[in-house]
């Protein structure tokens, strides 16, 4: 089994605890204002301007507070989803030989973090997850789900930003040009089909997690045991001091 350092998913339980907090809070936020000014209303409702102004402010506050509060719950849950497709991810990699190593939630420069670098005799992995359902195609030089581009996202853009800051800080650090290979991967089982293929755009790989190690391990052998040593070095010293 591979060896592996840290834990899958922290940044996106951060981040999900965040959100949920946030939600909580401004529930209760618009909840405590209701009230106020439902208190306001009995002790105003002899004035029917003060009651109609009591009764929008009120309506006001329902419509917004439901709709902050829905999109920082639906963003906890988008988060909480993206925990549970990288845990599935970490099992599959752990699948790897030991001679494979795993680094999980790795920032080498924000705002870019990367789920796994995969580290073996076949070269250096990085492994972006992804946990939507439904059909995965390519349109455009972009990832399709369910034949739309998701809001606000380029997984090869983020995948290829990853991969050139690892490249860098390597470049940099170690003092070697080591390439580093991406691969967006797909986590859900039942309700994911993957049409994109393997061949790379970008130079981007696009898996089904169930595709995952046997495309890791098809690779010929990139690294020698000394330059396994020094990535690894340079990563472990990357992981456990500040961002470079």
């Amino acid at each position: 089994m591979a060896c592996n350092f840290g834990q899958p998913s922290l940044y996106l339980r951060k981040k999900s605890i965040s959100h949920g907090w946030k939600a909580m809070f401004i529930a209760l936020g618009a909840m405590s204002i209701i009230f106020v000014l439902s208190q306001l209303y009995t002790i105003l409702s002899a004035s029917i301007l003060a009651a109609l102004a009591i009764t929008a402010m009120i309506i006001f506050t329902i419509y917004f507070g439901y709709k902050f509060y829905r999109e920082e719950d639906t963003t906890s849950e988008n988060y909480f989803k993206g925990r549970l497709g990288e845990k599935e991810i970490f099992k599959e990699l752990q699948k790897l030989p030991d001679d494979f190593a795993i680094f999980c939630d790795l920032v080498v420069k924000r705002p870019y973090n990367i789920d796994f670098t995969v580290l073996g005799p076949s070269g250096i992995f990085i492994v972006e997850a992804k946990n939507y359902p439904g059909s995965i195609d390519r349109e455009n030089g972009k990832i399709t789900v369910n034949g739309y581009f998701p809001k606000d996202k380029n997984f090869y853009n983020q995948a290829y930003a990853e991969k050139k800051s690892l490249e860098g800080y390597l470049l940099k650090h170690a003092k070697r040009d080591f390439r580093a290979f991406p691969i967006i991967v797909f986590s859900d089982d039942d309700r994911t089909e993957v049409l994109v293929g393997s061949a790379p755009e970008k130079g981007i790989s696009v898996l089904h997690k169930k595709d995952l190690v046997g495309y890791i391990l098809s690779k010929k052998q990139y690294l020698s045991d000394q330059d396994i040593i020094m990535v690894e070095r340079n990563i472990l010293a990357l992981k456990f001091s500040k961002i470079y």
